[in-house]
C-alpha cells in the first residue's frame, strides 16, 4: 500500500474493510465463496488475536492492497466511495452482506480454522512450501479456493 493512501483504508469501519477485501479477493465467488474468504479474515482476527486493520492491511497479506497490483486503483477508488457514502457497487453490497452474515451470530459456513486460502492451481513457492512441510493443511475447497488451516490451530 502507498503510504498517502493509508488513511483512505484505514478510515473504515471494520466491516466495510472486510467487505472491500473480500471484494479484491473473491467478488466473482458465489456468496458461499465469499462468505468463506470472510471467514478467513475473522479466523485470522480470533486467533492471530489482530484488529480486522491489520488482518486486511498487513504486509503482503492480500494481493489487492499491494500497489502494483492492478486491483489496487479500483480497491482504492471504491474505498473513498464508501469512505464519501456513495458507493454503488453491486459487488460490494454483496461481500458487505457476506460479511456481516460471517460476523452475525447465525452464521452457518465454516471453513474450520482456516488462515489462509488460494485460487485452485495458483503456484506460490512460499505456500507450496508451507503445504508440503504440513504447515498448512487443507481443510476444504469452496468455488475457486482451497483453504487451509495452519497445523497448531487444526481441532
Amino acid at each position: 500500500m502507498k503510504p498517502e493512501d493509508g488513511k483512505i483504508f484505514t478510515g473504515l469501519s471494520d466491516d466495510s474493510l472486510m467487505a472491500l477485501t473480500v471484494w479484491g479477493e473473491a467478488r466473482g465467488e458465489k456468496d458461499v465463496g465469499k462468505m468463506a474468504v470472510a471467514c478467513v479474515l475473522k479466523n485470522r482476527h480470533d486467533l492471530w488475536k489482530q484488529t480486522y486493520n491489520k488482518v486486511c492491511l498487513g504486509k503482503n497479506q492480500f494481493s489487492g492492497f499491494i500497489s502494483t497490483d492492478p486491483n489496487y486503483p479500483k480497491l482504492k477508488s471504491l474505498a473513498q466511495s464508501i469512505l464519501m457514502g456513495t458507493v454503488n457497487d453491486k459487488y460490494y453490497n454483496d461481500c458487505l452482506i457476506a460479511v456481516c452474515s460471517v460476523l452475525g451470530p447465525s452464521c452457518t459456513i465454516s471453513v474450520e480454522n482456516a488462515t489462509f486460502y488460494r485460487v485452485i492451481g495458483c503456484k506460490n513457492s512460499w505456500f507450496d512450501g508451507q503445504v508440503n512441510s504440513g504447515n498448512l493443511i487443507k481443510v476444504k475447497t469452496i468455488g475457486r479456493h482451497e483453504f487451509y488451516a495452519e497445523k497448531k490451530y487444526l481441532k
